[in-house]
């Protein structure tokens, strides 16, 4: 009996569940990268940060994107540098360590409402979900900020009304200086404290923090980086989004972001039981998000905050990346609408909750372990044909040459070289920026070629990938 119950305290210790999620540690650990320009940019401002590259190797960004992304990444970034050419395996492990301290955050904040293993099998559930382990293969501060936010959470859901006040404006800098949209989670807390009749008394307080978060995720860029205020990412992407506002597109990505959602829960089953599966889930997660709006849980709001912007701002890129911070979020709703049902039918949770969630596990294994053998589309910076025009690139150019290219951030980490975005015709007006540049290069078979705008000079170089023009008037 005494080892039973040694037993099931080893078992529900804190330190097992991390020895479950620690084999994340080790999938997809390499370096390389995909031709993805944001993991560019996040180093290169890390290099800024310590000194290593006085200015920003980017101009003329206009509608490209922001000066300055997720400088709390870059600050974390930067004890990479001390390995030379090691940065990007050396980033990827600190990636690893979010997704592993996500997952851990995730399990704290459910225990209490599912128990210890239902809480600790959605822990697993998102871990080795087979899109949060492809996501993983890229350095980006998704993972932190899960970590941050799941933290937030399971905070702020502390019994101790001191704890509400008196630490929650850092865990709100933290997530908007990681990624701009972390701005939800001090708005989800003003929106608690207006309709929640218990938290009103810290209306003033959110009120505050909400400010001061905003106002200083502002100035910190504009210290760090010498850039405009508007230059930051918090204000690019609000503007792009009031921009970009058309019925038309939120509808597009309402029925894109749904369907999204289910494909995190595809598993590799008979397709007709897999269909019923995401027809269940479904439900599952609808029902459990009204459920919880209409009881006011914190993690609904902010999964109702994000899903909105997502809606909101016009992207026509992958949105498994846009999705994959807020999958944690989608876990618990459909955990939530489990207990709400188990609870209405007078059934014990785990009942509805052991079955649905070993189900998820079981069926992610296949899709798992594709995504940990890293299968993907091999083209990217280190294939032979990119490997090439770099090499011609560095050797008929020179310091102060600009290149205009598709991927400016990517190119100007593997050249050195100055980079300016290759913008098609059609997103063009009187107000871009564009600077005059010395060379250009062309993605052949990308969304930006020689077809929707008009290459000037001279074919130096081409392989079955790549043309490189040289802009020179002789």
């Amino acid at each position: 009996m005494l080892l039973i119950q040694k037993s099931k305290k080893v078992l529900q210790n804190n330190w097992f569940v991390v020895l479950l999620l620690l084999p994340l540690a080790f999938i997809n650990i390499n370096n390389k990268h995909d031709w993805g320009d944001d993991f560019a940019q996040y180093i290169l401002q890390a290099k800024h940060i310590v000194g290593t590259l006085p200015e920003m190797p980017v101009v003329c960004l206009s509608d490209y994107g922001p000066a300055v992304k997720g400088p709390l990444f870059s600050l974390l970034l930067t004890p990479t540098l001390l390995f030379e050419k090691r940065e990007i395996i050396l980033s990827k492990v600190i990636v690893s360590v979010g997704l592993i301290l996500s997952c851990f955050w995730l399990f704290r904040f459910l225990k209490p409402m599912a128990g210890f293993f239902p809480a600790l099998l959605a822990a697993l559930v998102m871990g080795y979900n087979f899109i949060i382990v492809s996501t993983k293969n890229q350095v980006l501060p998704d993972t932190l900020f899960m970590a941050l936010m799941m933290y937030g959470l399971y905070y702020v859901s502390l019994k101790n009304s001191r704890a509400k006040t008196s630490y929650v404006g850092l865990i709100s800098l933290g997530l908007i200086l990681l990624k701009p949209v972390g701005v939800i989670f001090p708005i989800m807390l003003l929106i608690i404290s207006t309709i929640d009749q218990q938290n009103r008394t810290y209306l003033w307080q959110f009120t505050l923090t909400l400010i001061i978060t905003v106002l200083v995720s502002f100035f910190i860029p504009y210290l760090w980086f010498d850039i405009g205020l508007s230059s930051n990412d918090l204000s690019w992407y609000s503007i792009k989004t009031f921009d970009g506002l058309e019925p038309t597109i939120m509808l597009k990505h309402l029925t894109m972001y749904w369907e999204s959602i289910l494909l995190f829960f595809d598993n590799a089953i008979p397709f007709y039981i897999n269909n019923i599966g995401k027809l269940i889930t479904g439900a599952f997660f609808i029902g459990g998000f009204f459920l919880a709006i209409f009881h006011k849980q914190k993690f609904a709001i902010i999964l109702l905050l994000y899903l909105s912007i997502l809606i909101l701002y016009p992207y026509d890129g992958d949105p498994f990346r846009m999705l994959a911070i807020s999958f944690p979020l989608v876990v618990v709703t459909i955990i939530y609408c489990c207990i709400k049902i188990t609870t209405f039918l007078s059934l014990k949770k785990n009942i509805l909750l052991l079955p649905i969630l070993i189900y998820y596990i079981l069926g992610n294994i296949p899709n798992l372990i594709d995504s940990a053998k890293g299968v993907r589309n091999s083209f990217g910076p280190y294939a032979i044909e990119s490997i090439e025009m770099l090499n011609i690139m560095q050797t008929h150019t020179i310091q102060s040459d600009i290149i205009k290219c598709e991927k400016p951030w990517a190119i100007a980490y593997y050249s050195g070289r100055v980079t300016t975005p290759y913008l098609p015709k059609s997103s063009i007006s009187e107000f871009t920026n564009i600077c005059i540049s010395n060379w250009t290069i062309v993605n052949i078979g990308s969304k930006i070629n020689p077809n929707d705008d008009e290459v000037p000079g001279k074919m130096v170089f081409h392989n079955q990938r790549f043309e490189l023009y040289s802009n020179e008037i002789e």
